[in-house]
């Protein structure tokens, strides 16, 4: 009996045993298979993230550069599409204003007011900086539909975007291009939108432009001109000609006025309507505007120290903090008398950045530079900003003037800028004077000086130094539309070289 309870008591010990045993190696599977999950997830999640790292813009949630090459580019390849492409106007003076965390921020409600009005199905992507891309596939990317969809976005993001105690203000120039036009391939597709973004931002900025074939030959001799410019300022083409300035009250020569002239090898003269807006997009416009002025200064120094001498500058120059200093240091180094120089900013240069400006402005002064408002009535500029920036001058806008003896709009704007300079004790000068009449009549109005092709074309500083100061001074002849001491077939050859 005692040896049979004991085989029993050993047998079931053995089974406990081996049940025991058994639990713990299911237990043991369990938590080997749950590590496994988890590491298995793990490496899902790091690959989700590197994914997201590669193919997901920061800044503004949207999928990036690499997202569109690899995926977008790829799937479209065959199907219709349209190409939308976005930048920002005004973004860099708001990141730069208010910092990049604010910059970032304003991205992202970007972002979200583009996919919020459009196609879900469309693809947004960041491209960097404050450029975006959109790309519509299938019946999204009708004309008709792109079209309302574009103009949807610039209004959207035209409005105000509140971020924090901050009221940000940015707007759309929108380039837009269809695979129909680009024989179907997507990168021909992009870069067709990126042109008509540019003519959108040359039209204006805040619209959208459709790609045409004659925008890409614009570009590329917009290129050409480009290359051409840096090769002039090394080449040194480029030159002064003066513009006289007279003086209505005592009939006599006062000051000229410096305008850029380009003396192309194989154009010849080129005037600075072709040439200025490249140079200031592409960023040479100081080079070439100290260039000139070094040139005429230099000029000018053989001729009467009574002569003022007005130099136009640019907007772009006057966001540089340090044109002041760059302007003195060219006077101390030609030698020539801070009290002649005259410069000429226009309003838009004024509402640019205040702030920059009126600074600027003081310290020129203190130098003892005159300044002067040139084009005015053509900008926005306040009463108020007026009277906060020292002027000495204030220049009538010639389209103005040109009309304003046909116009009666014309004739009150010009006597309300008179009567404007009567009041602030500022002179006031007339540009565009063509006729005798019109020069009479701004004489009646209050206008102190005159410019014009009536009292002679721009002429360079050599043929200024010949015909002009050979004697005396130069006076307004009653029975010459020309200034006087200029020989006549020198005037035939001046009216040839063109306006």
């Amino acid at each position: 009996m005692m040896d049979m309870g004991l085989k029993s008591a050993l047998a079931s010990g053995e089974a406990f045993e081996i049940l025991a045993l058994s639990f713990a190696l299911i237990i043991l599977a369990w938590r080997r298979v749950t590590e496994l999950r988890a590491r298995k997830e793990e490496r899902l999640e790091a690959r989700r993230e590197q994914y997201r790292l590669s193919y997901v813009d920061e800044a503004s949630g949207l999928y990036n550069r690499r997202y569109l090459k690899d995926f977008v580019l790829p799937s479209i390849a065959n199907d219709p599409h349209a190409v939308l492409l976005l930048d920002l106007d005004g973004f860099k003076k708001i990141n730069d204003l208010y910092g990049h965390a604010l910059g970032d921020t304003l991205l992202r409600e970007v972002a979200t007011r583009m996919m919020d009005i459009g196609p879900s199905e469309a693809s947004y992507i960041r491209l960097g900086g404050d450029e975006f891309v959109i790309f519509l596939a299938g019946n999204a990317a009708s004309r008709d539909e792109v079209t309302r969809f574009a103009a949807r976005l610039v209004k959207a993001i035209d409005q105000p975007f509140e971020i924090g105690n901050v009221l940000a203000r940015v707007s759309a120039s929108i380039g837009i291009a269809a695979s129909w036009a680009a024989n179907g391939e997507p990168s021909g597709t992009l870069h067709r939108a990126d042109i008509a973004m540019y003519e959108a931002k040359r039209a204006g900025r805040n619209r959208h432009v459709w790609f045409d074939a004659s925008m890409e030959k614009d570009l590329l001799e917009r290129n050409q001109l480009e290359a051409d410019i840096r090769t002039g300022l090394e080449r040194g083409e480029f030159v002064p000609y003066f513009q006289p300035l007279m003086d209505l009250e005592t009939s006599r020569l006062k000051g000229l006025e410096v305008l850029a002239r380009w003396n192309h090898p194989e154009k010849g003269l080129v005037l600075p309507d072709q040439f200025i807006p490249v140079a200031e997009e592409t960023g040479v416009i100081s080079e070439l505007s100290f260039r000139v002025m070094e040139i005429a200064l230099k000029q000018a120094l053989t001729w009467s120290n009574e002569l003022t001498i007005a130099v136009n500058v640019s907007l772009i120059q006057f966001r540089d903090p340090l044109l002041p200093e760059r302007i003195e240091a060219l006077l101390n180094e030609i030698g020539f008398p801070p009290e002649r120089l005259e410069l000429e900013i226009t309003e838009s240069a004024i509402l640019d950045n205040k702030s920059l400006t009126l600074t600027s402005v003081h310290r020129l002064r203190d130098m003892g530079i005159r300044i002067s408002i040139d084009d005015f009535g053509t900008g926005y500029a306040s009463l108020s900003q007026l009277r906060e920036l020292p002027f000495d001058r204030i220049k009538i806008d010639r389209s103005f003037v040109s009309s304003l003896m046909h116009n009666k709009q014309s004739d009150a704007i010009v006597q309300a800028i008179t009567s404007l300079g009567r009041g602030m004790a500022l002179p006031i000068t007339a540009e565009g004077v063509e006729e005798e009449a019109t020069q009479h009549l701004l004489a009646k109005l209050g206008c102190t000086d005159v410019q014009g092709w009536l009292y002679g074309q721009a002429m360079s500083g050599e043929d200024i130094g010949a015909s002009l100061f050979a004697q005396e001074p130069a006076t307004i002849d009653p029975d010459d539309q020309y200034t006087p001491q200029i020989p006549m077939h020198e005037r035939r050859s001046f009216a040839r070289r063109g306006r």
